[in-house]
């Protein structure tokens, strides 16, 4: 499970598509097709593999004052989903 210290890397050859106004993740070799909604596209696109999932939240709680409290919680469950599906290393 992906913790606020920990530090999201994407697994190499995965890039982002649009497809009929859908976005997703796509990994050329091994085909591997991940489906995001817009925010998770922006959580995706904060993961360097130096920014800790804490920055990631902050950076986004200011870019988006009016997200609400819960944002923590989907940043996490936006990496999860992308850590599970074989994405993301941590």
């Amino acid at each position: 499970m992906i913790s606020t210290q920990s530090i999201p890397t994407p697994v190499d050859g995965y890039r982002v598509e649009e497809i009929d106004g859908e976005l997703l993740l796509y990994h050329p070799q091994s085909t591997a097709t991940v489906y995001m909604n817009s925010t998770a596209a922006l959580v995706w696109q904060l993961c360097d593999g130096k920014r800790e999932v804490s920055e990631i939240v902050d950076i986004l709680s200011e870019s988006f004052p009016d997200s609400g409290s819960d944002l923590g919680d989907d940043v996490l469950k936006a990496l999860d989903s992308f850590h599970d599906q074989g994405a993301l290393k941590v």
